[in-house]
């Protein structure tokens, strides 16, 4: 976040406009997203295949039924909140674009 901070102060003192500090904002929450909600979907597969693997009462029976509409709405309504809400949400000018933020 500081670092995407600090880029975004550049592009405001370099005179970039509001439209292009909300669109980088919102591409980079978008993408974010995008990328956990992959991660989250094949990363529960795996740890559910490696489970039922192993499980002696069903095995790989119980994944046969895949909640096609939640999945969806993880890998699509997550990246299109965070795109959203990254370009409600960035935007303004910076309070103060000539000093540099303490860390």
């Amino acid at each position: 976040r500081s670092e995407a901070a600090r880029d975004l102060r550049t592009l405001s003192a370099t005179g970039a406009g509001g439209s292009t500090r909300r669109a980088i904002t919102a591409t980079t929450a978008g993408a974010l997203a995008f990328t956990g909600a992959v991660v989250g979907i094949v990363g529960g597969y795996l740890a559910a295949i490696g489970f039922f693997r192993s499980n002696s009462l069903d095995g790989l029976s119980s994944l046969t039924s895949i909640p096609v509409t939640n999945l969806l709405v993880i890998l699509v309504g997550m990246p299109l909140a965070a795109t959203v809400l990254g370009w409600l949400l960035a935007g303004r000018d910076p309070g103060g674009i000539a000093r540099q933020p303490l860390e």
